[in-house]
């Protein structure tokens, strides 16, 4: 996906050339408002955490929607996946919501109302989330705590962007993306060749 920011470039050279200003202005804009963040996985997994961390549910549910519709499926390891990082998240932000006092309590009674739809109350795992809604100090609660803990979310942030490379590598590239990937890897290539010409050489 290196190459996107070039073929973006190119496309928009083009686009001006023809003289398509309209659709080159829309362009522009759907590029800067990028929900894919130029299909960069740390990006966007920064940009998903964030939302956790704000407590900011609108827009967790439509990232992480997005995200979820690229999964084929199909593919029930990779679906398997999403919904362990979801559920991840979905913790990160009822601390977060919880440590904003009574501004967060709508938030956390809506994600609970999700989880609860769609089983999670039954889950043994879950019953201390559930009892979120009554704890006045997040830290005294360890599970709590440590969700909250820099540690932690360092090591969701790590996961959520391996997470996001592995979906992302299941997206077929279309032709122009494709042949810039082919000459960027080439390019590698050539060079990775050159060197070991050279280290031959000078044994």
């Amino acid at each position: 996906m290196n190459g996107i920011p070039y073929v973006d470039k190119l496309v928009e050279e083009y686009l001006l050339f023809r003289g398509f200003t309209d659709t080159l202005t829309h362009l522009k804009s759907d590029i800067k408002n990028d929900k894919f963040a130029g299909f960069d996985p740390h990006r966007l997994a920064a940009a998903v955490l964030a939302t956790a961390k704000k407590g900011d549910l609108h827009s967790f549910k439509s990232l992480w929607g997005t995200v979820v519709g690229l999964i084929p499926q199909d593919d029930e390891t990779l679906l398997l996946s999403s919904q362990h990082v979801e559920c991840a998240l979905l913790r990160l932000m009822l601390v977060s919501c919880a440590k904003g006092g009574a501004a967060g309590q709508e938030t956390i009674h809506e994600i609970l109302r999700s989880l609860s739809s769609r089983g999670f109350q039954r889950d043994p795992s879950w019953s201390v989330w559930f009892s979120i809604v009554y704890t006045k100090n997040v830290n005294d609660v360890p599970e709590y705590k440590e969700t909250a803990s820099e540690p932690s979310r360092a090591r969701l942030e790590l996961e959520l962007g391996n997470f996001l490379s592995i979906v992302f590598s299941h997206r077929p590239l279309p032709r122009l993306l494709a042949a810039k990937t082919l000459e960027l890897e080439n390019a590698s290539l050539r060079a990775a060749l050159n060197r070991s010409a050279f280290n031959i050489y000078q044994l």
